[in-house]
């Protein structure tokens, strides 16, 4: 076994997930025409290719998709079982980049961010803010920070807590709509604020606060407009736009003003649960922290 052996195979497996020495080299922190010399040298020791390179991609070979396969848990292993004794005495360093959506960083992330870098002073932070989900490997992401039910299989998602919601109109619309709405069936009827279109935004599921043990009840609403975000729809419904299903502590603001009033309050939505993604489990001291930290705001609201 070559004395660089380990190492060289963690730098072939992080060339395979970025699909690019460029970007794998960014990630690393080291030179591109380094990095491809040791994956060369790997590629020597053990006897056979493991990439075929060209100027626009680098794909695996048949050899070397089962050598990654094989060796992509060892090194997370690796990886974590260094990670784990470190941290105790490691200070968390480096850059934290993360990715959001622009509706969750206005309503909670300045206060988290300005507690967590005064406790990790050797972190820097760079934000990413899009409402669509980026691909972490390619935008040289640590964690995205995702609201919802998530499609992409390929990436962990950690559990960060969950966002209590409400369902909200204006009294200009409901003096209009000429509905008292008592139920939560009656909100078919009426016009309602969905975020996209998709059927988790346009089934609306909620308990009865007396009776939390009681089936829940879902209803299938619609309307004209679709928000795309949290803020838009909370500014739609103060327009009296529709009935709205908001985020608490965006629309609670507006309750204690008059400008909204809770509809249906004796019904509880379901809350939205929150998560970390990111491209493995195992993650630096700086990622783990703050999602760790994130959790513990997100709990105590």
């Amino acid at each position: 076994m070559t004395k660089h052996l380990l190492s060289d195979i963690a730098l072939f497996i992080e060339v395979v997930n970025a699909k690019s020495f460029t970007k794998a080299a960014e990630r690393l922190d080291m030179p591109a025409s380094t990095l491809s010399r040791r994956v060369s040298a790997l590629e020597t020791t053990i006897g056979f290719r493991l990439l075929n390179r060209t100027t626009r991609k680098v794909e695996t070979t048949e050899e070397g998709a089962t050598y990654f396969r094989r060796c992509k848990h060892l090194v997370e292993e690796a990886t974590l079982a260094h990670e784990e004794i470190s941290d105790t005495i490691h200070v968390a360093s480096g850059i934290l980049r993360l990715a959001c959506t622009p509706d969750f960083a206005n309503l909670y992330l300045a206060s988290v961010l300005t507690r967590f870098s005064k406790e990790n002073p050797a972190v820097n932070i760079e934000l990413s803010l899009s409402s669509r989900v980026e691909d972490l490997l390619t935008n040289n992401l640590d964690l995205a920070i995702r609201m919802g039910p998530q499609r992409d299989s390929s990436l962990v998602a950690k559990p960060l807590g969950t966002l209590k919601q409400g369902i909200y109109a204006s009294p200009g619309f409901l003096k209009s709509c000429g509905t008292v709405i008592k139920e939560p069936q009656e909100l078919s009827s009426v016009d309602c604020i969905r975020l996209t279109t998709s059927e988790w935004a346009s089934t609306w599921s909620m308990r009865r606060v007396s009776s939390p043990n009681e089936p829940r009840q879902s209803v299938n609403v619609k309307g004209r407009f679709v928000s795309g975000g949290p803020h838009l729809a909370c500014q739609l419904a103060l327009q009296g736009c529709g009935v709205g299903q908001l985020d608490e502590n965006l629309a609670n603001v507006y309750v204690n003003s008059g400008q909204l009033v809770r509809v249906l309050p004796e019904w509880i939505p379901t809350e939205v649960q929150v998560q970390a993604l990111t491209t493995s489990r195992l993650m630096p001291a700086r990622v783990r922290r703050f999602a760790e930290h994130l959790s513990r705001a997100l709990s105590g609201m």
